[in-house]
């Protein structure tokens, strides 16, 4: 029998595969199926790699957020950069790759902390970059569920932005378990909240567990004992504030403090030495004016406090910013309101002063940072906090009500506030 070789099997396969072309090619041409193959693999790779399909949110976590192998390619060059950017000391364009990266991937915690450190670096931090910060606080510590290495970042922001308010909120609870480092801003929030006593306290029982107290640290205590400590500490206390004055480290931090000491004690001498000399070095705030009119207006000096506060509206005019605040008391807001004043609406609250020429739609774009310069009856911006609510209240129905009656209660305690520091029986808030 005539052995037949694999060229007759080949033929016979080829004739049965006549009108099947592509079969043909793939069985006959070695090449042809070497860029076949690589075709359908990429295919595969494009369906997996470009659609929203890779879920990067923890388990039961709302709103779920869904990425394209795309985002996180994109994320991970980002995050490079962001890192080449900070070990090469250039925080302020580090800003820029994170902020792109956590845009790309914004479920992840790593790339939320790596934002939040670099911002800790920068010195005088744009306001667009503090909006961030603290809308990036908030998704981590819900991303994270409260991580205790999350709570110090967050706490160490809110101290760089001075929100003792919610840092007061976030460390309270967790008062028993602090690092020095969480203890250092709870107790700074202690004091710009008010609650002197409880800082007495606190401070003692910290103090005698640390040798090595933080000198900021020691310049609040100084305020704390020349302005609501013992009377028998108040000249050691003015003694040590004034001499951490010529501290250039701490010679901010000291004045404004002072601005404190000097409300509560009813100083208006001293206060404005402290508030010419942080105008000077560019870092006075509007609350820190508003509550120099107040002590004046308390102190009988009305039309010097309201000749000040017109003075105030025509530099705000002049530079093209807006300012807003709420009223000290009414008689004080009559006599400015008429000539340079307007009304902004504050939800379903009274109006807030606001001077300027470019006018916020609302009291939440006026506010300035967050909450605790609100809960101190004065707020002011040059920017928004738009990243703390969304852009467009129709993507949540409820947005903008929520925000509105955030904005209401929050003046509200602002009033309450006023009303008790108007008697100069308990000290400004920052």
């Amino acid at each position: 029998m005539k052995k037949r070789g694999s060229d007759y099997f080949k033929k016979r396969l080829a004739n049965r595969l006549v009108y099947f072309p592509l079969l043909r090619l793939l069985i006959f041409n070695f090449w042809f199926r070497l860029v076949f193959a690589g075709f359908v693999l990429l295919l595969i790779f494009l369906a997996m790699f470009l659609p929203r399909i890779w879920r990067v949110t923890p388990p039961g976590f709302l709103p779920l957020i869904r990425i394209s192998g795309l985002d996180m390619a994109r994320a991970w060059s980002l995050k490079r950069s962001a890192l080449r950017s900070m070990a090469a000391g250039d925080s302020d364009r580090a800003v820029y790759a994170w902020q792109a990266a956590v845009r790309n991937n914004p479920a992840d915690s790593a790339m939320l902390r790596g934002a939040l450190t670099n911002f800790l670096r920068l010195d005088r931090p744009n306001p667009g970059y503090q909006g961030l910060a603290v809308g990036q606080t908030l998704w981590l510590l819900r991303l994270s569920r409260t991580n205790d290495a999350d709570v110090e970042l967050v706490s160490q922001v809110y101290d760089k932005l001075r929100l003792y308010d919610p840092a007061l909120r976030l460390l309270g609870p967790l008062e028993d378990r602090l690092s020095p480092s969480e203890e250092s801003v709870y107790l700074k929030a202690l004091f710009h909240s008010g609650q002197m006593a409880r800082f007495a306290g606190r401070w003692q029982k910290s103090a005698g567990k640390r040798s090595n107290i933080a000198p900021d640290l020691r310049v609040y205590h100084a305020a704390y004992r020349a302005g609501w400590g013992p009377s028998f500490e108040a000249a050691a206390g003015r003694k040590q504030l004034e001499a951490a004055l010529e501290d250039p480290d701490q010679r901010i931090l000291s004045n404004r403090l002072r601005l404190l000491v000097c409300a509560h004690l009813g100083d208006a001498d001293g206060y404005r030495e402290s508030l010419q000399r942080l105008g000077q070095w560019q870092s006075d705030m509007l609350i820190e004016h508003v509550i120099y009119w107040q002590l004046l207006a308390t102190l009988g000096r009305k039309s010097e406090a309201a000749e000040l506060a017109r003075q105030f509206a025509a530099f705000a005019k002049k530079k093209n910013r807006v300012v807003a605040f709420v009223p000290t008391s009414a008689k004080f807001a009559r006599s400015v309101v008429p000539a340079d004043f307007s009304a902004v609406k504050c939800g379903a609250g009274e109006p807030a002063l606001a001077a300027g020429t470019r006018w916020p739609s609302t009291c939440w774009n006026t506010m300035h940072r967050s909450a605790s310069v609100v809960s101190t009856a004065a707020c002011a911006t040059d920017s928004s906090t738009r990243s703390m609510r969304p852009d467009d209240a129709s993507v949540s129905p409820t947005a903008s009500s929520r925000s509105r009656s955030r904005a209401h209660r929050r003046l509200a305690r602002a009033r309450a506030i006023f009303a008790r520091s108007s008697s100069l029986t308990n000290g400004f808030v920052r």
